[in-house]
């Protein structure tokens, strides 16, 4: 195995794993991180212009830029915090009830949003 180092000050380690298994195929063998240090793992026989595409690849490596998962899990933790943020119980059918069942209608309908969520609606 060779392995190549560069220094980044940030790296999206999901993305650019993506990146490189995409463009350098069965050379690639993986890719590490030791604090800015990103170390990138290659077949022992690989060419040059693998190495040399490689390491291009990690300068040109763009962090702010997420994978395809990435940005669905962001989607999805957005629509939670939207949901907890909403207000969908109208509590204007629990005027005159006491505190404690204000209080229960509330926790029902969080409850509503997060069974929702872990259900994937």
């Amino acid at each position: 195995m060779l392995t190549i180092t560069i220094n980044r000050a940030a790296t999206n380690v999901s993305a650019l794993n993506e990146t490189l298994r995409d463009a350098l195929g069965a050379d690639y063998q993986g890719l590490s991180m030791y604090e800015t240090e990103v170390r990138v793992h290659l077949q022992a026989d690989v060419s040059t212009e693998q190495v040399q595409r490689a390491e291009q690849l990690v300068k040109d490596h763009d962090p702010t830029v997420q994978t395809p998962k990435q940005q669905e899990e962001q989607t999805r933790q957005q629509r939670l915090e939207d949901f907890r943020a909403a207000d969908t119980l109208d509590l204007s059918a629990y005027n005159g009830a006491t505190a404690e069942v204000q209080t229960l209608a509330q926790k029902i309908a969080w409850l509503e949003l997060e069974i929702r969520e872990l259900r994937g609606l």
